[in-house]
């Protein structure tokens, strides 16, 4: 699961839950800018494989 926290010109306040990169990649189309924190190192190589530049920061959820 990705977890994603919108931030940024005109993005929402709530929390968001996305899962999944393409959930990622339609908030990102919707104009949201989000910083996400990623459950496994394998769903930050895959995202970072999207080319999203800054549309997002990555971080590895060492909780889990």
């Amino acid at each position: 699961m990705l977890r994603g926290l919108p931030r940024g010109a005109g993005a929402r306040t709530e929390r968001v839950i996305v899962e999944g990169e393409l959930a990622v990649a339609r908030a990102l189309a919707a104009g949201h800018r989000a910083e996400l924190v990623v459950a496994s190192a394998t769903a930050a190589a895959r995202l970072d494989a999207l080319a999203l530049g800054d549309a997002v920061t990555l971080q590895l959820d060492e909780t889990e």
